[in-house]
């Protein structure tokens, strides 16, 4: 059986031969040895198997959301501080000071986040210097450039979908608004006013997106706490401004959903100490993941309005009072606003298991801005995405940690090491005589809050409800981020090397990231017997994994590179009679091999630490042919294992 050895395997031809004549001296060198040709072989790949595995690519690719074509996040942030051009004869509104913060801030998190983001502002200085980077990629918030920005926001979603991707738009705004700014409600922009035509005709009906967000902190019929005109009470009604502002553009629109800033015949104020609206401050707190009360990571409608209507809950004054309004898409309810999946590279990290019973509690960045407030009841438990430095404060015990992390990384909230403050922050003091986040948000108050809001469908609580909230570890399943890994232990497949032999398997152990994005490290061993031949081949790699998580699923592409050996034992053949009774006679063969391998995965939670794994991959592996040089084998593989998440 001569045909089975490594140094056996015959020619491909002239016509393959050209490719693979670039990479000779690379693999010459790594296999040790210089040759005079190379071989690359298609082996048993016959067009039935190659058929079989392009259909199990595309299933796993079809099943699993992280994998396949995804959602694509673009926002449009705009802020103005400025008043409405040649407003109306007896109608003074005085500049607001925190509208270019609210967008910047905005933009700031929603970028770091992986979210394709325009800013539309013209910052002031105080602003500069609280966001020194954002200066020169900010825009002035007039018409023309917000046209120009909807025209990309157009460009960008189409040629998304194009590529067979959903697409979701954000479109956040901060500043002034007017019941009636030339006969029309309107935003205000630096030199017009954006009309409600306009954002229906010219905005919402042109951009091809699956859903688009309305974020709207803006006065009179939105409203935040501090005085941003000129101290009038406007009379405009919770219900008259949800008839306004919401149930005839969404009504014309499934697809949009929209949170805005309403009064109650109320004064629009914006919060001095924290440097935004109100509106804004509370919404950015829920984004972050303060709002996730089931920690799936996806912020859904219910989600954000019932946390801040909690947050607002306990203000007894009427000219203080914010009363959000929140409508989902009515095409689906439960789309959500934002997912929480930060790239790789970003400069973000988690703070997980942060515990509901501390009472309020603050999360400031190293500049002093505050980026989260919580009043968390007792059966409350949140993942919270934050910059990699930042400060934790405990106001009611007086109480303040540092949180430092590397990007993406886990630290979890019971490991902060908490000193003593002796003094109650100012900020804190005012919060308390406002009643802002006095009222204790969690499971307990979202499920009532959806119960009397029939237009939410309520997210599913039964994970944290079947759990044993004071053990909630961070191997939850809601917990895991791309920053935790699994260890999986399965068994694996591919072609043998030599020709007259079948598939080879064998057991194997890798280290992979949970999210489905990250370095990864993979060792198995493969073995096969057949006919008086053995071949063995055992191997480590090492590579990349790009993708996601998507509730319980994970998907991933990935590529990696490493190397091994093949040896291979076989009973010569003779033209000679073997003896009878006389052993037979084995000869072995042995080469390095070098692997390189494309592949695609998927990855289902089935328990609280525990999943299900498995990826196909293409493999191509270089080996030396003793007497003859060196080959290229591309084969398909495939593995399946059971992970433990570390």
């Amino acid at each position: 059986m001569t045909d089975d050895r490594c140094r056996q395997l015959g020619s491909p031809g002239i016509s393959r031969r050209v490719p693979v004549l670039v990479m000779r001296g690379v693999m010459s060198r790594l296999l040790g040895r210089r040759t005079r040709s190379f071989w690359l072989v298609w082996r048993d790949l016959s067009r039935r198997k190659l058929l079989s595995f392009l259909l199990a690519i595309v299933a796993i690719v079809s099943l699993c959301p992280g994998a396949s074509a995804g959602m694509r996040v673009h926002a449009l942030l705009i802020g103005n501080n400025a008043p409405f051009p040649d407003d109306e004869p007896g109608v003074e509104r005085q500049p607001l000071r925190y509208a270019d913060d609210d967008a910047a801030a905005m933009f700031e998190f929603l970028r770091e986040s992986g979210v394709s983001a325009q800013l539309l502002t013209l910052m002031d200085a105080q602003s500069q210097r609280t966001f020194p980077a954002l200066a020169a990629v900010a825009r002035v918030p007039t018409k023309a450039h917000v046209v120009a920005a909807v025209d990309r926001l157009i460009r960008q979603a189409a040629s998304d979908q194009a590529a067979g991707h959903e697409v979701s738009v954000i479109i956040f705004y901060s500043g002034h608004g007017a019941i009636a700014y030339e006969g029309e409600p309107a935003l205000a922009l630096l030199d017009a006013g954006l009309k409600r035509d306009f954002l229906y005709d010219e905005v919402l009906a042109r951009i091809p997106a699956s859903f688009v967000h309305l974020l709207v902190d803006a006065c009179h019929a939105e409203a935040v706490v501090r005085p941003r005109d000129d101290g009038r009470v406007v009379s405009v009604t919770s219900q008259q401004a949800r008839d306004l502002l919401i149930r005839t553009t969404l009504d014309r629109f499934p697809n949009v959903g929209a949170i805005l800033a309403s009064t109650t015949g109320a004064r629009a104020h914006e919060w001095d100490e924290i440097g935004h609206g109100i509106f804004t401050h509370e919404l950015l707190s829920a984004l972050r993941g303060a709002a996730d009360v089931n920690r799936d990571h996806r912020l859904e409608y219910s989600e954000v309005a019932a946390f801040m209507y909690a947050a607002n809950r306990g203000i007894v004054d009427p000219a203080a009072r914010l009363d959000v309004v929140a409508r989902p898409p009515v095409a689906h309810r439960r789309a959500p606003i934002l997912e929480l999946n930060p790239p790789a590279n970003g400069e973000l990290a988690w703070l997980t298991g942060v515990k509901g019973n501390n009472g309020r509690m603050r999360v400031l960045s190293t500049d002093g801005r505050t980026l989260v407030s919580i009043n968390g009841a007792d059966d409350y438990f949140s993942d919270l995405l934050l910059p990699r430095h930042a400060k934790v404060t405990i106001d009611d015990e007086r109480k303040e940690a540092t949180f430092v992390a590397v990007a993406q990384e886990r630290v979890p909230f019971d490991g902060l090491e908490f000193v003593q403050r002796h003094t109650r922050s100012r900020s804190l003091e005012e919060d308390l005589r406002r009643g802002l986040f006095a009222s204790r948000f969690g499971p307990g108050y979202y499920s009532g809050f959806v119960d009397r809001s029939p237009e939410f469908i309520a997210v599913s609580l039964a994970p944290i409800a079947d759990a044993n909230i004071a053990d909630l570890g961070e191997h939850s399943e809601y917990s895991k981020a791309a920053g935790d890994y699994a260890l999986i232990a399965g068994a694996a497949g591919s072609n043998a090397i030599a020709h007259n032999v079948g598939y080879a398997l064998g057991g194997l152990l890798t280290l992979r990231p949970t999210g489905g994005n990250g370095p990864f490290a993979h060792v198995e061993v493969l073995w096969v017997a057949e006919g008086g031949a053995n071949e063995w081949t055992p191997t480590g790699s090492v590579g990349w994994a790009f993708g996601g998580r998507h509730g319980l699923l994970t998907g991933w592409g990935s590529i990696s590179i490493g190397g091994g050996t093949i040896e291979q034992r076989f009973e010569t053949s003779s033209s000679d009679v073997t003896p009878p009774g006389a052993e037979p006679r084995f000869e072995r063969a042995r080469s390095p091999v070098v692997v390189g391998a494309p592949g695609l995965g998927a990855a289902v939670d089935v328990a609280d630490s525990f999943s299900l794994w498995a990826e196909a991959q293409l493999r191509v592996r270089g080996y030396r042919k003793l007497d003859e040089g060196v080959a290229i084998a591309v084969d398909p593989a495939a593995w399946l294992g059971i992970g433990l998440t570390l």
